[in-house]
């Protein structure tokens, strides 16, 4: 049996140029999930539009994009579309182009399921106190759909962290390129990719956290606090007044005046 001899000293030498690997990672993944949830809930309305040509678009973008390796999206997007386009992106951009467009496709489906759960009846009822259909959609069915899909956007989150580790194949270095740099010049494969797993985990542990407060807060009945919370509070007091009964004509009602009562009068 050959003894090892473990060396961390090439994870805890290098921290500097892992710190900046996992800046890069976060940087890249959160750009690129704010970007997929925005266009991924513009892609699930108009998958549950009454256009049925809007919902052939989304649904022919969401199974193509779906059915294409991430890896090939990235080499795509990096070489075809800029000789195509005549544009040449950046390393970073195309890494970010590549992850939004791919992640779209699922965090659509989430937002999807969300606003189907949401009743219609609530919408309706929100059109017959008089709001518009954009502060029916912001006021009452966003906040739902949101709350729906925080589990499951979480773990697209998740994965999304993890595929970053496919764009160091166009010289970004984020965790994984790095991982194989620090291989190649300390020759200590096992203390490094262990040095990188568990910043990886790191990751995950924190979005976890994160997803479970979310979800904490947005459950119903949960108190909410700060700017959110007062802007909520004084729209539900301004549609309260607007509907309280002392905001409505007041009409008199007349009472009718009890029977007099007669009395037969005393004979004598």
């Amino acid at each position: 049996m050959i003894a090892y001899d473990f060396d961390w000293g090439a994870v805890f030498e290098n921290r500097d140029l892992l710190r900046s690997a996992l800046k890069n990672t976060l940087w890249i993944a959160a750009v690129s999930m704010v970007m997929a949830m925005l266009l991924g809930m513009l892609l699930a309305l108009l998958r549950t539009s009454r256009l049925a040509p809007l919902r052939w678009i989304a649904t022919i973008y969401i199974n193509v994009i779906r059915g294409v390796p991430l890896l090939v999206l990235i080499f795509y997007v990096y070489f075809g579309v800029s000789i195509w386009l005549d544009v040449q992106f950046t390393n970073f951009e195309a890494g970010v182009i590549s992850l939004t467009v791919f992640h779209t496709a699922f965090m659509a489906e989430i937002f999807r399921a969300g606003l189907l759960a949401v009743p219609p009846g609530q919408r309706e009822a929100a059109l017959s106190l008089g709001m518009s259909r954009v502060r029916a959609f912001t006021s009452i069915t966003l906040p739902q759909v949101i709350r729906v899909a925080v589990p499951a956007g979480g773990n697209d989150f998740v994965g999304m962290v993890k595929d970053t580790s496919l764009v160091g194949v166009i010289g970004i270095f984020e965790l994984y390129r790095t991982g194989q740099k620090l291989v190649s010049d300390t020759f200590k494969p096992f203390e490094v990719w262990t040095g990188i797993a568990i910043l990886y985990v790191g990751i995950v542990v924190l979005i976890d956290i994160l997803v479970r407060l979310t979800e904490r807060r947005l459950r119903p009945g949960a108190r909410a606090r700060g700017l959110l919370a007062r802007r909520r509070a004084a729209a539900i007091d301004a549609i309260v007044r607007g509907v309280s009964p002392s905001a409505m004509p007041s009409r008199t009602v007349s009472t009718p005046a009890p029977p007099a009562i007669q009395t037969n009068p005393t004979t004598q």
